[in-house]
């Protein structure tokens, strides 16, 4: 059938059909129930979450020769300034520094009567016995396996009695 601007009949029947499918426009664009909706928005936002996630990898890996790369040359700087500027410098001037004082140190120790030089070899004697004397109590532990065995005796006792009340 053939339309007909002159049929007022056949143009109104169109105008009724054309505004009763827009009062169901959400059946012809098929619009999803709100569940439907919601169920949709987790999926995307999790495949989001694992888009965000890969790409992040991604990045890490492309990232990761570069970061080296940085690294290297921010290594090779901080030799560079080390031995050339740091090293270098403290012993072309610290070497006379050192020599000097030796020197110095040298003359003092000479000059010391024989009564100085054996209180100051009895202070540095005590010092290194005194530091023996830590490390030894360190290795030791002697209050520790004190206490340890102070313990042990007093479980002991609570077990005898504990029996011996039933």
């Amino acid at each position: 059938m053939a339309f007909s601007w002159y049929d007022p009949d056949q143009g109104r029947a169109i105008f009724e059909e054309w505004v009763s499918d827009l009062n169901n426009v959400g059946a012809i664009l098929h619009v999803p129930a709100g569940d439907e909706v919601w169920f949709a928005g987790q999926e995307a936002f999790q495949d989001f979450a694992k888009a965000s996630h890969s790409g992040g990898y991604l990045l890490y890996l492309v990232g990761q020769p570069m970061a080296r790369m940085i690294a290297w040359i921010v290594y090779w700087v901080a030799w560079f300034i080390w031995k050339y500027v740091v090293v270098e410098g403290i012993y072309n001037h610290g070497l006379s520094q050192t020599k000097e004082l030796m020197i110095r140190v040298w003359a003092w120790q000479t000059s010391l009567s024989r009564e100085q030089l054996m209180v100051e070899a009895a202070i540095l004697l005590s010092l290194v016995a005194l530091y023996r004397l830590h490390l030894f109590l360190k290795k030791r532990k002697y209050l520790r396996k004190a206490s340890i065995w102070l313990d042990h005796k007093r479980r002991q006792g609570v077990k005898v009695y504990y029996e011996g009340v039933q």
